[in-house]
């Protein structure tokens, strides 16, 4: 497993959304799809405004190796803008 940092584009970083998360993933790849607050579903939510829908806006920042106690993908950490 190893750590990631994932961002949303800084147009879509406003109140009430999140900004940015520390996630735990097997990959790159996988890290892009989870969402801050832990679901992996993508499906369209035209009301969703947390968090961008497509995964190609998430950057993907690599940190490092994770702690061999992490077994499963995960979010260690998320920033929520709250206004």
């Amino acid at each position: 497993m190893e750590v990631f940092l994932i961002k949303q584009p800084p147009k879509r970083a406003d109140w009430d959304t999140y900004d940015m998360a520390v996630v735990v993933d097997n990959s790159e790849e996988e890290a892009r799809t989870i969402h801050p607050d832990g679901r992996r579903d993508r499906i369209p939510r035209p009301h969703n405004r947390d968090w961008t829908n497509d995964p190609n806006e998430v950057t993907v920042e690599y940190i490092g190796k994770a702690s061999a106690h992490y077994v499963d993908p995960e979010v260690v950490c998320a920033s929520f803008r709250a206004g």
